[in-house]
């Protein structure tokens, strides 16, 4: 039997509160959002959204990732279980956790700034929804699954 190998890679980008995202969702997906939705709802409404985009347009837009709290068990997560959102700008391999606390590659560089325009600029170009100011973004990191064991939609 052939054994399986997990890859993983850290994940740099904005983050955003549980608020700020649902803010965002609300105005690209205002048709569907219902004022009783719960938190999950909204990122199956953001990811429903993103894949409808053409492949070429769809590179401006992030593929959400979710900041767990601190020792969440994620079989048995629920609202309350997610601290943030990241918007990823950048990945690289997984090498160690050491990763994630480099602070030199925990701070914006000119192309995720760069990203993140193309993202506000695509938004409010296609849809009229305008981002948040940048200032008003955290950026951080998250360790995930290599994008090579994703479903190929980057």
């Amino acid at each position: 039997m052939i054994p399986i190998v997990t890859k993983e890679a850290i994940f740099y980008g904005f983050t955003l509160t549980p608020d700020q995202f649902k803010n965002i969702v609300d105005g690209l997906c205002s048709d569907l959002v219902e004022p009783d939705d719960c938190l999950k709802a909204y990122v199956g409404m953001y990811d429903g959204w993103r894949r409808k985009i053409p492949t070429p347009e769809r590179s401006k837009v992030p593929r959400l990732r979710m900041i767990y709290k601190p020792g969440v068990n994620l079989c048995l997560s629920g609202e309350d279980t997610i601290d943030r959102f990241i918007f990823p700008t950048r990945w690289v391999e997984y090498e160690s956790d050491a990763q994630l606390q480099d602070q030199a590659l925990l701070e914006p560089n000119d192309q995720d700034i760069i990203r993140l325009q193309d993202f506000a600029a695509f938004t409010e170009g296609v849809y009229g929804v305008k981002l948040p100011p940048a200032e008003s973004f955290g950026f951080g990191c998250i360790k995930d699954y290599h994008p090579t064991q994703e479903w190929r939609d980057w």
